[in-house]
């Protein structure tokens, strides 16, 4: 089986194809949810492979003053962009996530079908880069594609994980 180089051409070449299966095309229940109890809304929130950006647009309208959208997709940001004509340039991270060197961290971050989304062998990669971005804070929302799992839906996610799996690569930090 050829192995396929989730790079920022591969990621502009889904969005291109509309093969995008993981946008459910609104905000996360669950994040929806979680936005809307939240008092504080000068907590810095980063939201790593937004795509369509439904959760960070949905942010910025409830008044979050520091939410980063972030995609190594150039097709995925102009999208969002095209789309969110008053969200600050400044808080647009068009990077791959393993590259992401910054001289402040965040007190919350993000994600829902990222995590599925990295190649088995990068997964604890991933972990602990998220926790290296925000170690320092006391909050931190994980929202994995639940729904996907206990439905058979595992098909969105580019990558199948488990429960079992995510609790491994956890277990490494």
């Amino acid at each position: 089986m050829e192995k396929v180089k989730l790079d920022k051409a591969y990621w502009d070449s889904r969005y291109q194809s509309d093969n995008i299966k993981w946008d459910i095309g609104y905000v996360s229940p669950a994040i929806k949810n979680w936005f809307d109890i939240q008092k504080n809304k000068n907590l810095s929130i980063l939201i790593p492979g937004a795509g369509s950006g439904y959760e960070v647009s949905y942010a910025h309208q409830l008044g979050f003053k520091k939410v980063f959208y972030m995609d190594i997709s150039s097709e995925a940001v102009n999208l969002f962009k095209s789309k969110n004509t008053s969200f600050p340039e400044n808080r647009i991270l068009s990077t791959d996530f393993f590259d992401l060197n910054l001289s402040s961290y965040f007190d919350v971050i993000i994600e829902q079908t990222f995590f599925c989304a990295q190649s088995p062998s990068k997964r604890v990669k991933y972990v602990k880069k998220t926790y290296f971005l925000y170690q320092q804070w006391k909050i931190a929302l994980k929202v994995l594609y639940i729904y996907a799992i206990n439905n058979n839906l595992t098909k969105c996610c580019i990558f199948i994980f488990t429960i079992n799996i995510y609790s491994t690569i956890l277990s490494f930090l």
